[in-house]
């Protein structure tokens, strides 16, 4: 099947590289402003509305979750200084869609989850979060 995929079938994914939108650079400088933003988002979910929450394993979600940003709070610090980000452009693109994803997906479902299991006007208990 792929033998038979020729450029133009995929001159699309070309479009990002070509406008610079995601070249090395400019994934390092994204990556020095989503670091504040992803752990400010961090900090709201746990420290404001975790308090509130009663969410079950809430503790364990905590940890898992903040090894996680550390994690990719750390890389993204690396991959955005010129001298590592050239030598590894290709792990820094892996690194760019792994954070978008857990940026946008991980810390919003667990942001809607928090703002479930606050259950304002409602009986909200970890028996019916679990259903």
């Amino acid at each position: 099947m792929f033998k038979r995929l020729d450029e133009k079938d995929v001159i699309a994914l070309r479009i990002p590289f070509e406008s610079e939108r995601q070249s090395p650079s400019s994934l390092g400088t994204i990556f020095l402003i989503v670091v504040p933003l992803n752990i400010l988002l961090f900090m709201l979910i746990y420290f404001v509305l975790g308090k509130e929450t009663v969410l079950p394993k809430q503790d364990l979600v905590f940890k898992f979750h903040l090894g996680i940003t550390i994690f990719i709070s750390i890389f993204s610090l690396l991959f955005s200084i010129p001298s590592i980000y050239m030598r590894w452009q290709k792990l820094q693109y892996l690194l760019s869609i792994i954070m978008s994803q857990i940026f946008f997906t991980f810390k919003f479902f667990i942001l809607t989850l928090c703002v479930a299991g606050i259950g304002k006007g409602i009986l909200v208990n970890e028996a019916t979060l679990k259903k």
